[in-house]
């Protein structure tokens, strides 16, 4: 089988939003026409042909939900086998897909973060490729995810006065933070745009990092997770120091959102704009309430509401 080429994904004029939040230029950049409907596509097309070069027949990865679908997608397609560790406690509803897709699901007593630990540990032990997140892989997230960057620039003819982006592990922030950066030098943008994370109230360490002023990522002790905030909610980011650099970079912002909100901005992008998205990429839209109304402003939806 032939491992599907990357589409560009849209970048949406979202009029119905500016008018709601009194917003002059809002824009969607919408990963939801993705192959398996988000951005971690992008991502995992990356590592399913790295394995394939390095010669590997099977590959791992911890995930929530979409990353898992996205793996086992390509594996597929490589007709390379996919083993999927899922935390016990997860919500999510894309088991189905998982099992459809061919892939082997190992559930794991503990957090996502154990099954991360668990995925890494068994990958050495059995000779499979790691495809999760952390500073051996990051190279390949930064290209992955660098890409949105050179999308949004070429689209909108120039960088984004601000650009925002849902945060959990903090690698598409890294990977977009770098791909400006990378812009910037072959000058093809002026500055670099103003980048903000958004997550959950529930805990994120990128988020509550900045927002207490810290230039180092603190692990959380506790946090609480919920059907809405499931790909946001962290204890440990695993590329949170670099997404905090680049908070930091760009004179950036952190915003904490709660549930219910997420699931409002859902339904308004369902109403307003015709987007079946999942909450916790909604949650993007807090962040209209605190930008000042001139500019270029953009929002990575990252993930679209899956049946």
């Amino acid at each position: 089988m032939k491992i599907p080429e990357h589409k560009v994904t849209p970048l949406i004029r979202a009029v119905n939003i500016e008018r709601i939040f009194r917003i002059r230029e809002v824009y969607l950049k919408y990963e939801g026409v993705n192959p398996t409907g988000t951005h971690k596509d992008r991502l995992a097309r990356e590592h399913v042909i790295e394995a394939l070069k390095k010669g590997f027949d099977t590959i791992t990865t911890a995930t929530c939900g979409n990353y898992g679908v996205s793996i086992a997608y390509f594996a597929k397609r490589a007709e390379m086998d996919a083993v999927i560790y899922l935390p016990r406690g997860y919500f999510g509803t894309r088991i189905r897909e998982l099992t459809k897709l061919g892939a082997r699901i190992v559930w794991v007593r503990g957090t996502y973060e154990e099954a991360v630990y668990r995925s890494r540990t068994d990958a050495i032990a059995n000779n499979w490729y790691n495809a999760n997140p952390g500073i051996e892989n990051r190279p390949i997230s930064i290209r992955a995810y660098s890409k949105i960057a050179f999308e949004i620039v070429n689209q909108l003819g120039k960088e984004p006065t601000t650009l925002t982006v849902p945060v959990g592990n903090g690698t598409t922030l890294t990977g977009i933070f770098h791909g400006l950066l990378m812009l910037k030098e072959r000058g093809k943008i002026s500055k670099l745009p103003q980048l903000i994370a958004v997550s959950t109230i529930h805990g994120n360490p990128v988020v509550i990092s900045f927002q207490k002023k810290l230039r180092r990522v603190t692990k959380l002790a506790k946090v609480r997770e919920t059907k809405y905030n499931e790909p946001l909610v962290a204890r440990e980011s695993f590329d949170g120091e670099e997404a905090l650099k680049a908070l930091w970079a760009t004179k950036g912002k952190a915003i904490a959102v709660p549930d219910w909100k997420m699931v409002e901005y859902s339904k308004i992008l369902s109403r307003k704009e015709d987007l079946s998205v999942l909450p916790a990429s909604a949650s993007v839209l807090e962040a209209l309430n605190e930008i000042e109304e001139l500019g270029k402003h953009v929002l990575l939806i990252t993930a679209k509401r899956v049946k």
